[in-house]
């Protein structure tokens, strides 16, 4: 069974994402390497994988415009700088790369550079209280300890990262 965070209430987010990881270890697979899961006690540590190509990955699934939605986002990615218990998010985790999913193809990224991005990018002087605020500023939700931020997909394109196209999932064998 696949870990489902408490706050994951109708469960979409989870399935989401075990559909997401499956897809990336099938293109890891067809491109000749090998994506090994992780344990449990390694996915809290945000690695969601052991790629022989690039190393510890952690993958993320294409996000929604806002709770509830279900058109993807396809020009923007939330990042976790702190998760929903105030603990470091997942950027900051011990993931080599993140994989983030996006409509024609993974784009993985350096863990590191990504952490370089935010440094160089995101106002660190202000929390904003809407999500319609957050691109390149602070948000936490109400009630939550996180601390996210959004940025271009084209910003990560300047970060270390390789690609892996999708073919269309109803012809991955």
């Amino acid at each position: 069974m696949t870990y489902r965070n408490k706050h994951d209430y109708s469960g979409v987010c989870s399935a989401n994402g075990e559909r997401a990881e499956s897809l990336f270890e099938t293109l890891i697979e067809k491109v000749g390497g090998v994506a090994e899961p992780s344990t449990l006690k390694e996915q809290f540590k945000g690695i969601d994988f052991h790629v022989d190509l690039s190393g510890r990955v952690d993958v993320k699934s294409l996000g929604r415009v806002r709770a509830g939605a279900s058109l993807a986002e396809a020009k923007t990615v939330w990042l976790e700088i702190k998760n929903v218990q105030g603990r470091k998010g997942w950027v900051y985790n011990e993931a080599d790369y993140i994989a983030f999913e996006r409509p024609e193809e993974f784009l993985v990224v350096q863990r590191l550079s990504i952490c370089d991005l935010i440094d160089n990018l995101v106002d660190h002087d202000d929390i904003v209280l809407s999500p319609a605020e957050c691109m390149y500023n602070l948000y936490s939700r109400v009630g939550r300890k996180d601390l996210l931020t959004k940025v271009h997909v084209d910003d990560l394109r300047t970060c270390n990262h390789y690609t892996l196209p999708k073919p269309n999932e109803n012809s991955i064998n």
